[in-house]
């Protein structure tokens, strides 16, 4: 039996009572455009600073924009996305790695999260997505434990 998810932010940012920057990654643009719009839609806790539909894209936005969260399609094109959270935890430690996949297969979370990667969200819908995205952030709050369940 499916659970209802709680679609409501947290009463406050965790990041010091600003809004989340987030840079959105993902090679298919009407997934991404989707996906942004949701995001938008609650400037309050959320803003989103930048987009990518490649590797060397999503780079250049997190260089510039510094966000708090890059949300990475894991068929990025160009390298792998274990590859590529690696590279984006080393270059930019300050920013989590949220991957997303459309088809997961059941090692692609425990390689990701062995990469730096901070959740693993199948997107198959998008607001599962912004769901588990908006329960993650909920757990990010000062002396929440840093787990999160993917399952």
């Amino acid at each position: 039996m499916a659970r209802a998810l709680d679609m409501s932010m947290p009463q406050r940012s965790p990041w010091q009572g600003r809004p989340i920057r987030v840079v959105v990654a993902d090679a298919h643009a009407v997934f991404r455009g989707v996906l942004v719009k949701l995001l938008q839609a609650d400037p309050q806790h959320l803003t989103v600073v930048g987009e990518a539909a490649t590797f060397a894209q999503l780079l250049e936005q997190v260089a510039a924009t510094q966000p708090d969260v890059a949300l990475l399609d894991v068929r990025l094109p160009v390298l792998e996305s274990v590859v590529v959270a690696r590279i984006l935890r080393r270059q930019f430690p300050r920013a989590c790695v949220l991957a997303l996949s459309l088809a997961p297969t059941k090692d692609w979370a425990p390689a990701l999260r062995e990469a730096g990667a901070t959740l693993c969200i199948d997107k198959a819908d998008p607001s599962v997505v912004l769901a588990a995205f908006r329960t993650w952030l909920g757990q990010q709050r000062p002396g929440a434990p840093n787990r999160v369940s993917t399952n």
